[in-house]
């Protein structure tokens, strides 16, 4: 991406290290992961990872919210570095941690009551400390992320899960029961705050408020928080609706095949937070009229990768499943062909709306995530009622096309799209997501509609 001009040669193998780092620590997370995953489906039953799937919606809303835009405000702002600024933002970051948890512990019971699990309330309570503890994790991860200093950051990551791993395992053998996940998941969260500290030192934390910064980062910040909300509302919140539409059974099944589904989806996503977003905050700060070339040269490189990741795993997607579970998961293959395809939709538009970001236009970010929570959910509850299980992700599909359609509309009146990708890619993912859907759910389901 140097021959512009628009990213220095020191910039330039700082993002081609950190592009390698993060593939090999993403590639490390997910065979952990799905090791992990074909001990634990043996140990427990797929019960167990319905209801842990239920907590997981809200702790994970949890631990969106309580970020409330903190990294990339201190990414993409000029003051980001800045002492008083750091220390306003992790002190607002603490608090909220302690407030999400308490507004958790007052909603778990009638949580547990909505859905039919008594166990509901107690998962909740234990595991939204959660929001707690993340609320105290280093500031130094944002500084990373903003100096592309991503070795450290994957290694912090790296230990939480490993330990998190290990405790499942160990407790799964001995108590075969969901509390297993439960705690592990807190462990994990622990260490990782732990190792953050340990290895991302350098900044002092220290409880502070400071007006002018606090100020800058509600201008910023509040645009963030409702764009979280509404991203979460539209990815792995949709779950908590999914739960009231299917069995925990289901919803169990569900989360093995979401658990794939989303790899390649986190790693594009891992590589544009740690890579693009913080290369194209500082060439808007030092360099702006370079700001749509980098963006069009970064969106060629990540859509040429992705795509056939995502459509290699969608058409063996059955026979994946087949040979990683057992029978009782037989449902979760082409469940799984068909989130890949429609996530890989998806992947098209995150380097426009990580540009707007870029550009500190959040209100459009914000738009964006508004309109993405609306179609999916939409899809989700028209497909379920019109074909069942199966339906409620063609839905999901259908809702991402329309969200890819209205962002590039706007990207292409801010003069952002590259419309040449658009069309090879969009060819692309028709063609073989044809030949996916055949060969996952077969030639006469799919011309009759499922």
């Amino acid at each position: 991406m140097s021959e512009g001009g628009s990213i220095s040669s020191k910039t330039t193998e700082t993002v081609k290290s950190g592009a390698v780092w993060t593939v090999l620590g993403f590639g490390f997370q997910k065979i952990l992961q799905l090791s992990s995953s074909l001990v634990l489906t043996r140990l427990l039953f797929p019960e167990a990872f319905g209801l842990m799937a239920l907590v997981n919606v809200f702790i994970m809303g949890l631990i969106m919210l309580s970020d409330v835009g903190i990294k990339p405000a201190i990414v993409q702002m000029s003051e980001g570095a800045d002492e008083d600024f750091l220390n306003t933002a992790w002190t607002i970051q603490v608090v909220r941690g302690f407030v999400l948890w308490l507004l958790l512990c007052i909603t778990a019971y009638p949580l547990s009551i909505f859905y039919g699990e008594p166990d509901l309330f107690k998962l909740l309570i234990f595991c939204g400390s959660i929001s707690a503890i993340s609320g105290f994790a280093t500031i130094g991860m944002a500084l990373a992320q903003r100096d592309m200093k991503v070795k450290r950051s994957i290694s912090v990551k790296l230990a939480g899960q490993v330990f998190s791993i290990f405790t499942m395992i160990t407790l799964a053998l001995t108590y075969k029961s969901v509390w297993a996940l439960a705690v592990g998941t807190v462990v994990g969260v622990v260490v990782e705050v732990i190792a953050g500290y340990l290895l991302l030192g350098g900044h002092r934390h220290r409880l502070q408020f400071h007006f002018a910064s606090a100020l800058s980062l509600l201008r910023f910040g509040k645009w963030i928080f409702f764009s979280t909300l509404l991203f979460y509302i539209g990815g792995q919140g949709s779950r908590a609706i999914q739960g009231g539409l299917v069995s925990v059974e289901e919803l169990g099944i569900i989360a093995i095949a979401a658990t794939i589904s989303l790899m390649p989806g986190e790693l594009v996503q891992q590589l544009v937070s740690r890579l693009v977003f913080p290369v194209l905050s500082r060439v808007n700060r030092e360099n702006s009229e370079q700001f749509v070339p980098t963006l069009k040269a970064f969106r060629l490189r990540v859509v040429a990768c992705a795509l056939p990741l995502f459509l290699v795993i969608s058409m063996v997607s059955s026979f994946a499943i087949g040979l990683l579970y057992d029978e009782r998961y037989a449902l979760a293959g082409p469940i799984l062909a068909i989130m890949v395809l429609s996530e890989s939709i998806l992947t098209l538009t995150l380097l426009y709306k990580n540009a707007f970001l870029a550009l500190g236009r959040v209100n459009i970010h914000f738009l964006y995530d508004l309109l993405l929570a609306i179609v999916r959910v939409a899809g989700m509850l028209v497909g379920f009622y019109s074909g069942g299980i199966l339906g409620m992700f063609f839905g999901v599909g259908v809702g991402n096309i329309i969200f890819y359609c209205v962002v590039t509309i706007f990207a292409q009146r801010a003069r952002l799209t590259s419309l040449g990708v658009d069309f090879f890619a969009l060819l692309g993912l028709l063609l073989f997501g044809v030949l996916s859907m055949v060969i996952n759910l077969g030639g006469e389901a799919v011309f009759r509609g499922f």
